[in-house]
């Protein structure tokens, strides 16, 4: 119901637009870059050449803001009672408006921020930079949550609806873009006929653009790509810098060179509001008990997330996590097992059958073919006709099929020696290589005789 238009040279004003009645009237002398209300009409923060100023409904000056410099834009989240502000020095800061205090200060390392704008469903700032892209910030991270490349030019504006699933940009390309947050893809883009300079998104999901000295809106634009605006409108002779839709209202603002111009818009404002929630009719005594009530509702800045509705889910305690991961690797060994056991069980199934044969033959006829279980059980089992003698490698391997987890046997590294020795003597065999002796090597001749 109150507005507060600012021109560059510093002239700044209050009023109510319903009745045209004046609050204040500021002639600051210096250049404003932005101002934006808070909690409620009482208070107006005004973003001037080098400090944000804090002024009342009279235009008294309340507070300066010295931590805040060379701010050119500004946001405030209502729910957690911060003022949010970023410009030319490339920060973004949080201040506390119940206490007074920063509460966080984020370098964006993006180069000065062109457009700011904050996310209704879960109060992350949607910042605009001169690269093209669009990062993401929470004040409890000191990295953007995500950053998008959107445009070839300077992000001029920014957007998001209330339902917090769409972000509309425009850039100095001349292309307005829809993205979908939840995947962070672009869904459409429109072509104005001259620059985008600013965009606004009504609480039914209409799209104001303003380009030139033209203000075009769409209607269902961030659900499908429209062909034609559903309203067009000719401020001839000025240029518009700025259109902000009025929440529950049909009204559209929009601040030119020459002022300031109120446009009808049907269906833009959402004619059934939540009088516990916001009441655009309130009285003096209800005003201050909603206020009473914002301060006990604030939220911590640690409910600023991309998924705020991890609040109130139960986190899994150690035991349940801990259950989980011995559960997993059980699995993970269990399949080691199964693919370790089948290949030693081929490889000995091959050996004995080589060494039950006759040097050099083949293996003898009257033995049963190996037979190798593929099945996944713990329980496979290797079939065998019995051998008529059983040699030392027989019972070498017999102790090695002994599963021993976790311990190192000097026993069983020796029998592990010896079939690899016993392997290598039978392929020797078969390849009719000649057996090495003792006096085949060099000093075989000195060696002591058993």
């Amino acid at each position: 119901m109150w507005t507060s238009p600012a021109r560059k040279r510093g002239h700044v004003a209050s009023f109510d637009w319903r009745t045209g009645t004046l609050d204040c009237e500021l002639h600051l002398q210096e250049t404003v870059h932005d101002v934006q209300w808070p909690h409620n009409e009482t208070l107006f923060a005004v973003a001037q050449r080098k400090y944000i100023y804090i002024y009342d409904k009279k235009g008294t000056e309340l507070h300066r803001l010295k931590d805040h410099r060379d701010s050119t834009h500004l946001e405030f989240l209502p729910y957690h009672f911060l003022l949010v502000s970023a410009g030319h020095s490339g920060y973004i800061r949080y201040q506390d408006t119940t206490h007074g205090a920063v509460v966080s200060e984020l370098r964006s390392r993006q180069g000065p921020t062109q457009s700011l704008c904050h996310n209704p469903w879960n109060a992350v700032i949607h910042a605009g930079h001169s690269n093209g892209t669009v990062s993401l910030w929470s004040p409890t991270m000191t990295t953007p949550l995500a950053k998008m490349l959107c445009h070839r030019g300077a992000v001029k504006s920014v957007a998001v609806d209330r339902s917090g699933n769409h972000m509309v940009t425009a850039g100095r390309d001349g292309l307005v873009k829809v993205w979908d947050i939840r995947t962070f893809g672009e869904l459409h883009s429109y072509k104005p006929p001259s620059a985008p300079t600013s965009l606004s998104i009504s609480q039914t999901g209409l799209l104001a653009v303003a380009h030139g000295p033209r203000v075009a809106i769409y209607r269902d634009a961030l659900t499908s790509r429209q062909a034609q605006p559903y309203m067009q409108h000719l401020q001839a002779g000025s240029q518009a810098h700025q259109v902000t839709f009025t929440p529950y209202e049909d009204i559209l603002a929009l601040g030119h060179a020459g002022g300031v111009s109120t446009l009808l818009v049907p269906g833009a404002g959402e004619a059934n509001y939540d009088a516990l929630e916001v009441n655009p009719f309130q009285t003096l005594k209800q005003r201050r008990e909603t206020e009473v009530k914002q301060l006990l509702d604030k939220l911590p800045i640690e409910t600023i997330a991309l998924d705020p509705t991890f609040i109130g889910k139960m986190a899994q305690g150690h035991r349940e996590r801990q259950i989980e991961r011995t559960a997993a690797e059980r699995q993970r060994v269990k399949r080691a097992r199964r693919a370790a056991s089948s290949a030693e069980k081929r490889a000995l199934a091959a050996a004995e059958a080589d060494a039950a044969a006759p040097d050099g033959g083949a293996p003898i006829a009257s033995m049963a073919p190996v037979v190798v279980s593929d099945s996944e059980s713990d329980s496979e089992e290797v079939t065998r006709a019995p051998a008529r003698k059983r040699s030392v490698l027989a019972n070498h391997r017999r102790f090695l099929r002994r599963r021993q987890e976790n311990v190192i046997d000097q026993a069983l590294v020796d029998a592990k020696a010896t079939v690899e020795r016993e392997t290598a003597a039978i392929q020797r065999r078969r390849d009719g290589a000649p057996e090495r002796t003792e006096s085949s090597y060099a000093l075989g001749r000195f060696s002591r005789k058993h």
